[in-house]
């Protein structure tokens, strides 16, 4: 299809969803970034080695040029994001973030959860989604 036969509404949801996934990437890089400065002050647990890092770093830069690309390819410019689909987006990542903090996934770790903590865990997280499904439905 060629770019000027996007629908507008199609190029807004496309617009916005390059828009947070340009944030991810932001993101990511700034992770990468903070492990450089590791060395002097660790401030987070990293798992990924050394020998990791670079290759972390270049597909993350891959996918970068592949959005680029993508938003070339059909003319969309990141101001024709929508603010309510990118609202939208962003509390559904933030729901399947939550969603993986369950104690039936946490168990997929290869630890498991004290019997004991594991209905405490479950319950904090019911209310986050709770939290999060209503200001989903505020958004629609």
């Amino acid at each position: 299809m060629r770019a000027n036969k996007l629908h507008e509404r199609h190029r807004q949801s496309l617009a916005s969803s390059l828009c947070l996934a340009e944030e991810r990437v932001r993101h990511m890089e700034a992770l990468l970034a903070s492990l450089e400065n590791q060395d002097a002050a660790p401030a987070t647990n990293s798992r990924i080695v050394e020998e990791e890092k670079n290759d972390v770093r270049q597909k993350v830069a891959e996918l970068r040029g592949a959005i680029q690309e993508f938003a070339d390819r059909f003319s969309i410019p990141p101001e024709a994001a929508d603010t309510r689909q990118m609202l939208a987006g962003e509390v559904a990542a933030t729901w399947l973030t939550l969603e993986s903090c369950r104690p039936s996934r946490l168990r997929n770790n290869g630890t498991e959860i004290e019997p004991s903590l594991s209905a405490s865990i479950e319950a904090g997280v019911d209310e986050l989604v709770t939290k999060i499904m209503v200001l989903r439905g505020k958004l629609r």
